[in-house]
């Protein structure tokens, strides 16, 4: 979590989606959708400060090639602020 983090906060775009799966969907958009998003919005940005905390991982009983990843995330930017609960799943992978 610490690279993907930092290449958030460094507007580092290639960096920031590599750590996405080919397969990625935030439920809206597929992950060329979400990389142009992304992309758009973090260059936008003067700067961007991501703290995360209270991290549960734990291997979903229903589908074992997955990882359940919880956490607090705390982000503040030259132009938006959002704290919450965010939830991913992770294939077990390299």
């Amino acid at each position: 979590m610490t690279g993907w983090r930092k290449a958030w906060e460094a507007r580092d775009s290639g960096q920031y989606l590599s750590f996405y799966a080919q397969d990625f969907t935030d439920l809206h958009r597929d992950k060329s959708e979400w990389s142009a998003y992304k992309t758009r919005v973090n260059a936008d940005k003067k700067f961007i400060r991501v703290d995360i905390s209270d991290v549960s991982i734990m291997e979903e009983p229903a589908r074992p090639e997955l990882v359940n990843v919880v956490f607090m995330q705390r982000y503040v930017s030259d132009n938006h602020r959002w704290q919450g609960r965010k939830q991913q799943l992770w294939p077990h992978d390299d």
